[in-house]
């Protein structure tokens, strides 16, 4: 991982800063643009459902876990792993159905 963990994607309408998972604003519907920890966490979370380009709300981030929502499921993630996952601010709408 760089230095500086945020970088821009100048190709996509959606450009923004990338951030950590652990940043996240309660609400915020964002992409999923990579995870910067070993294969076993990236293995772990395919199997919750969380492919990187996924889409997802951030439903609840204070404290310990944070919680997210993906089509009808919700996943709390540890706020150590949530600092390894790289997201980017999504311009779409409503709730996260993919």
């Amino acid at each position: 991982m760089p230095a500086n963990p945020s970088c821009r994607d100048s190709e996509s309408p959606e450009a923004e800063i990338y951030r950590s998972l652990d940043k996240a604003e309660v609400g915020q519907l964002v992409r999923l643009k990579s995870v910067n920890a070993s294969s076993r966490t990236r293995e772990r979370l395919l199997s919750m459902g969380l492919p990187p380009g996924a889409v997802f709300e951030v439903l609840r981030n204070r404290g310990g876990s944070v919680v997210v929502g993906r089509q009808s499921n919700r996943l709390a993630i540890g706020r150590e792993m949530a600092k390894t996952l790289l997201i980017q601010p999504t311009i779409e709408h409503g709730s996260a159905s993919r």
